[in-house]
């Protein structure tokens, strides 16, 4: 189905006069974007069918969100990078709609066509879907300590991993010296 409206989508840029470049670049970020909307209907999918599952004989099968330490470690800084990537994104819109060609312009002699307008579109399609993969990190980052049953495992795993307290801080603030809230967490991450 993403191919035959590829296919069609380019056919109809073909006939209104866009370049073999232009049309290259568009097809990228389709696919990109075709490839980013077939994982999240999977996860939709499977999340029914966990709900089914579950209605109908009360077996529940956790979603395989489990996450190491270190995963959880590269994801602290997430947060940061997502604020970043949303002013990357609303500068580069900024600087696309700033972008006005005069109709008749025409480059000098050996010159080249430079596509203003097409390559910002090409980086905001690619800044964006930067932004909701980094997003679903974010997402299975956050609903894994939810998960966590443990009041005080949850309350230091978040402290640690998302606000980014030193293991020092978050023990003090849950009343653990650290190498015990250590232990507790390996404990809890096995």
């Amino acid at each position: 189905m993403f191919e035959f409206c590829i296919i069609n989508a380019l056919l109809t840029l073909g006939e209104m006069g866009y370049g073999k470049k232009r049309m290259e670049r568009f097809a990228e970020a389709y696919k990109a974007k075709a490839d980013e909307m077939v994982d999240y209907y999977d996860e939709y999918i499977m999340d029914g069918l966990r709900k089914r599952l579950y209605d109908a004989y009360g077996i529940q099968i956790k979603r395989g969100d489990g996450m190491t330490s270190d995963e959880l470690y590269r994801l602290r800084g997430i947060d940061g990078e997502i604020e970043r990537l949303r002013e990357r994104i609303r500068k580069a819109r900024a600087k696309a709609t700033g972008t006005v060609g005069v109709l008749g312009d025409v480059p000098p002699s050996g010159g080249s066509v430079s596509d203003k307008v097409g390559d910002g579109v090409a980086e905001i399609l690619r800044l964006e879907a930067e932004l909701r993969r980094k997003e679903r990190q974010k997402a299975m980052r956050d609903r894994y300590i939810d998960a966590i049953s443990d009041a005080t495992t949850r309350d230091a795993l978040r402290m640690i991993y998302v606000d980014g307290m030193s293991w020092r801080a978050a023990a003090s603030t849950v009343g653990k010296t650290e190498s015990g809230l250590r232990k507790r967490v390996r404990r809890y991450m096995r």
